[in-house]
């Protein structure tokens, strides 16, 4: 019995447009990959090669084709959630590709510094029908809630006003197949939709054991681009460093400044005295111009920035332009956000 992994990636993304006007929400790209990436590798790492993601309708052909190649050793398969009716519909829909496995499921626009080989080693000495991973909240009214008795579960409630705890499901969770039994008999919520909570709370009452396992690290999800800004924070402080490849046709190596963390793509052209850093990514042939300044921004395949401009808090989309002496607020959360194509230039 093969242990299979489960990513829900289904979401609209309508919080990160212009972005998601030209790519599904998993194929929004931080730090140099996709969410959907960053999820999958995850897995790679625990050990999961077998892996199911479900998917906006129509989206198969897009993400299929964008994955091809990246993973020749695992098995990826992609399932289309229709319509959006929650998360416990998320995953009934894969249920005929997981079968009698247990699975890691993961919510697709979660990222993470957690090590999920160790949740699934919690679920394995747990002996349970579910081991949920959780997070400590710094506001519990706007979470559901978990109360817990030694080494098990014995309560969720969505959005308590007086919780008893502060730990909240944190997206990530290992369930048997006894799951989907109690997603049959899960009732519709006040919005239309079915959520996995709900079919955890049904295994509770139902006296099945709900472990869990509290992360020992940081984890964020990505709904707007002030999420996608953070993320690239603490992706680049965890996983890149200041030895990225560089590489400029137009100056000589050491003519530019890089204040590290950053992660920079091939072929990417960086002119003379530009600054850039910290927090910045630059994906594969973006162009930056001379004296331009650069931090906590995310540049995505051949963006282009003018010269003598100063860029911070931003998201710029494939294709974008910003001209010759523009500058950004730092004081904003988000300064700048262009989609793909789009253009702004000094008036």
């Amino acid at each position: 019995m093969d242990f299979k992994g489960v990513i829900l990636a289904a979401g609209n993304g309508k919080r990160l447009q212009p972005l998601t006007n030209t790519r599904p929400k998993p194929l929004v790209s931080v730090a140099g990959k996709t969410l959907l990436q960053h999820n999958i590798d995850k897995m790679v790492e625990a050990g999961i090669d077998n892996i199911i993601i479900v998917v906006p309708k129509d989206a198969t052909q897009k993400l299929s084709a964008f994955l091809e190649g990246h993973y020749p050793n695992i098995s990826l398969h992609f399932v289309e959630q229709k319509q959006a009716l929650g998360t416990a519909h998320a995953v009934d829909v894969a249920k005929s590709q997981i079968g009698d496995s247990d699975f890691l499921m993961v919510y697709g626009d979660n990222l993470t510094g957690y090590d999920y080989s160790k949740l699934i080693k919690r679920h394995k000495s747990n002996v349970a029908s579910a081991t949920m991973a959780l997070m400590h909240a710094d506001e519990p009214r706007k979470h559901g809630i978990v109360e817990t008795n030694g080494e098990r579960i014995i309560g969720i409630i969505e959005k308590p006003e007086n919780p008893k705890s502060d730990l909240a499901f944190a997206g990530m969770c290992v369930f048997t197949p006894n799951i989907f039994e109690a997603i049959k008999h899960t009732e519709k919520s006040q919005r239309g939709e079915y959520y996995l909570t709900d079919s955890l709370q049904l295994l509770i009452e139902w006296e099945q054991k709900i472990g869990y396992a509290i992360l020992d690290t940081w984890r964020l999800n990505v709904n707007d681009h002030k999420d996608l800004l953070k993320a690239n924070q603490l992706l680049l402080s965890e996983e890149y460093s200041d030895d990225s490849e560089i590489v400029n046709q137009n100056e000589q190596p050491g003519t530019f400044h890089i204040i590290p963390p950053v992660f920079i793509g091939t072929d990417v052209s960086i002119s003379s005295n530009a600054v850039i850093g910290p927090y910045v990514t630059i994906e594969h042939t973006a162009i930056v111009g001379e004296n331009t300044r650069i931090k906590n921004s995310v540049l995505l395949p051949r963006a282009n920035i003018g010269r003598n401009c100063f860029i911070a808090n931003s998201v710029l989309g494939e294709n974008s332009y910003v001209g010759d002496e523009v500058h950004t607020s730092e004081s904003e959360s988000v300064a700048l956000v262009l989609g793909d194509g789009e253009n702004l230039v000094k008036k």
